[in-house]
This record gives structure tokens, C-alpha cells and sequence, in this order.
């Protein structure tokens, strides 16, 4: 059959990932639709995807960086989608790689603190606490451990 798609060719479970993922991309809001109940998690489908280039693409670090920081710049540019990404420690863990591979960390960091992503995250502390260190800003460091 001439006719079919890239869809045909997938199993069920692979074109349901698909159309879920696509969702995600495009911003759907499930709670202006109760069209086919789905489980609307837009990070699981871009944790998933950011695992799947550092497994296939180990050494592409260019590309690896860029898929952080789409998904950071994604979430952190507008009111968040669902407020408990805030603390999700899947997308702190997300912001953290991308503030790592910046020329200017501490900026994501604050930029990430004045949002509240990761207020409740031990993580983000430690991470911030760091990249405070590194750049020999002991003082800085000293006040984030006490928070």
C-alpha cells in the first residue's frame, strides 16, 4: 500500500510516545480538553529526549548543551506550566547542566532563584553554592550553605 504513513510503520505504544511528545511541543493544555484523558507531563517526554541524545550522541557536547537549554529556556520564559516543576529535581537537574556549559552560571542560578525553581531543592543549592566557589566568591558561597 502506497498510502501509508511513518505512523503505519510504528507500534502503537511508539506512535502514542509520538503524539504525546508532539503535544507537548505544541503547548497543549489538557485542562481545556478532556479529549482522551492523557497523562500530561511535557518534562517526562523532554528528560526522555535529553537522555536519548547524551546516549546516542556521548561525545556532541554542542548538541547536548542545546537540548538543555531549549527545555530550560522553555520553562523558565513563562509562567510555569505545572508549578511543581519549580521543585521537580528532573528540572533542576536540567537547569544545572545547562548553567554549567554557560559562560555565566551564576546568572542562570539567579535567574532560577528569582523564579523559585529549585527553592526546596538541596541540589540547586549545592550546584549554586559551586559555581559560587569555583569563581572564588567564598563569601557568596558561605551564604548559600546558610540558607
Amino acid at each position: 500500500d502506497s498510502g501509508n504513513t511513518a505512523v503505519d510503520f510504528l507500534t502503537e505504544d511508539e506512535a502514542q510516545s509520538l503524539r504525546d511528545r508532539l503535544a507537548s511541543e505544541l503547548r497543549y493544555d489538557p485542562s481545556t480538553s478532556n479529549r482522551d484523558n492523557i497523562d500530561y507531563d511535557p518534562l517526562r517526554y523532554w528528560v526522555l529526549y535529553i537522555d536519548h541524545i547524551r546516549k546516542s550522541y556521548p561525545s556532541d557536547s554542542k548538541r547536548q548543551f542545546l537540548i538543555n537549554e531549549r527545555c530550560a529556556r522553555a520553562f523558565m520564559s513563562r509562567p510555569f506550566i505545572v508549578p511543581s516543576y519549580q521543585n521537580d529535581a528532573r528540572f533542576i537537574r536540567i537547569c544545572i547542566y545547562y548553567a554549567d556549559k554557560t559562560s555565566c552560571p551564576n546568572d542562570v542560578f539567579k535567574l532560577m532563584s528569582k523564579l523559585k525553581v529549585g527553592k526546596k531543592v538541596s541540589l540547586f543549592w549545592v550546584a549554586w553554592a559551586w559555581v559560587a566557589e569555583k569563581s572564588e566568591d567564598y563569601q557568596f558561597t558561605e551564604k548559600i550553605f546558610q540558607k
